[in-house]
């Protein structure tokens, strides 16, 4: 946490573009990827649910950067579910119920 301004600093400037891969489970790193997501050339992708898996609004103010902030969540036998489900949606399926054992 303490290094990351200037991580952040050296991510480039105006007309870079730069993908944060965010591969840990901290507490910390939601605010952290906010902080990234300030700037118009930074993009998150995660690799695991931490930081999308705390409060409604922190959830909110993380995917409010969409198409900037992706992540995915495998179910089953690793299958990707999250994409098949915007896919659904967004071509006018209407989805009633997702029924599961959510971890």
């Amino acid at each position: 946490e303490e290094a990351w301004p200037a991580a952040l600093a050296q991510c480039g400037g105006e007309g870079s573009r730069v993908v944060v891969a965010d591969c840990t489970a901290s507490d910390a790193t939601p605010k952290l990827l906010l902080e990234a997501l300030e700037r118009p050339h930074v993009g998150v992708a995660l690799a695991n649910k931490k930081p999308i898996s705390g409060p409604q609004a922190q959830f909110e103010r993380l995917v409010s950067h969409d198409p900037r902030f992706k992540w995915e969540s495998a179910v089953g036998a690793g299958s990707p579910f999250i994409t098949s489900f915007k896919r659904l949606v967004s071509g006018g399926d209407k989805v009633h119920k997702v029924a599961g054992v959510f971890s």
